[in-house]
């Protein structure tokens, strides 16, 4: 029976009973509208994040989805430990109780399980853990290596520069867990500078930067059929609103989208949406020698055809783009680009007849220090993204896509 050489844990969410300590006054309890501060340390293994939650109220849920990667050692366990303070600005902060889970191969973790684990018994504060544990490498009883998550159809590609700013990231979300996560960041002043949609299994899941950052008035909808997108497009569009996020994915065989809008100005631009190849190609051909160039640009399929949904403005630069690329054809438009000063500004994947394709636009320009990748797996993903961060990394283009089809 295959065993497992390294796990990925996740911490989904913190389920909140009482929030709040009001010390020795006798029968006071907090008004309904009452929030807390929680600073919690989560601990797998050796490994630490601490997260900052404002906000907190009884009876709550705080959104994680953080995760470890973690080396097995020999018992095949490890332990995950919870810890944290209610943060008080007027007196020393109050601890809230700890929480502990030893994982163990009588649990059956390998196999994806999700776990729950309560807080110790505290009469000020209660709380429990709600984390998955899954394998990300497998290896037979000899050590020959069996599998990581390659099976899994789910890729991912980005770029990181390294740049600052308050930012939260998540990947591999439901609808209702990016739902969970909007509803948790943007009452604290976080808004979508990175949100793309893609399929796994027929069943919708997105990749997401927040930043937390002044701006002007903005709307966000994912889900979207066609004639909704069109409806919203409509409405908001006259309004001043211009889009400056949009992707599009397969659900049961039928086009969805998402998008961002900003009530802002700008140069003149032009959007398209349900483009075959062919269609984009034409639209490429008419805006570009009127002075136009793709700003966003997102591939999907239907029907076993490639699709796109784009934005062009009218601004310049130097700037080559390309769509409908293998992979290989991909890494060459990168390795013969890149030494002549050009990097990413757009980079999509995306699946047509079970072979993933890329799209991409490069500019010629300077800028902070970056890194690229495409074709990894979650695993692979979540390992670059826990390298690159402590060094002052962060995403500045995240998509997701299906490598199967």
């Amino acid at each position: 029976m295959a065993s497992c050489k390294q796990a990925m844990v996740t911490i989904q969410k913190v389920k909140v009973g009482k929030s709040e300590s009001y010390g020795d006054v006798i029968g006071f309890t907090g008004e309904p509208g009452n929030s807390a501060e929680w600073q919690l340390q989560f601990t797998v293994a050796g490994q630490s994040e601490t997260i900052r939650f404002d906000g907190v109220r009884d009876n709550s849920e705080l959104v994680v989805n953080k995760s470890f990667i973690v080396d097995l050692g020999p018992l095949q366990s490890l332990d995950l430990g919870v810890t944290g303070v209610e943060i008080d600005t007027s007196s020393a902060d109050d601890p809230l109780p700890r929480a502990t889970f030893k994982i163990t191969p009588a649990t059956n973790w390998q196999e994806g399980q999700t776990f729950e684990t309560a807080a110790a018994s505290n009469p000020d504060f209660s709380y429990s853990v709600v984390f998955d544990v899954k394998c990300a490498t497998n290896f037979d009883t000899v050590g020959a290596a069996l599998t990581s998550d390659s099976s899994s159809p789910d890729r991912y590609l980005g770029m990181w520069e390294q740049t600052g700013g308050a930012w939260i990231a998540r990947h591999g979300l439901t609808g209702a867990q990016y739902q969970a996560v909007f509803d948790d960041l943007v009452p604290k002043g976080f808004q979508p500078t990175i949100l793309n949609g893609y399929s796994i299994n027929g069943q919708d899941r997105y990749i997401c930067v927040f930043d937390k950052l002044p701006s002007a008035p903005w709307v966000a909808r994912h889900g979207l059929t066609g004639a909704q997108y069109q409806a919203v497009f409509n409405d908001l569009v006259p309004k001043g609103y211009r889009p400056t996020i949009l992707s599009a994915y397969n659900i049961g065989g039928e086009d969805r989208y998402l998008g961002v809008w900003k009530q802002v100005g700008g140069a003149a631009w032009v959007a398209r949406h349900g483009l075959t190849g062919a269609q984009y190609q034409a639209v490429f051909d008419d805006l570009v020698p009127k002075g136009y160039r793709p700003t966003i640009l997102s591939g999907y399929t239907i029907g076993g055809q490639d699709h796109y949904v784009c934005a062009f403005e009218q601004k310049g630069g130097a700037w080559v783009a390309r769509h409908g690329l293998t992979g290989a054809q991909y890494q060459a438009v990168f390795n013969d680009l890149v030494p002549k000063g050009y990097r990413p500004t757009i980079l999509s994947g995306y699946n047509v007849g079970g072979q993933d394709r890329y799209l991409c636009m490069f500019e010629q320009k300077g800028g902070a220090a970056w890194v690229a990748r495409h074709y990894l797996t979650g695993v692979q993903y979540q390992a670059l993204f826990n390298d690159l961060t402590p060094k002052g990394y962060r995403p500045v283009i995240l998509d997701g896509y299906n490598a199967v089809g």
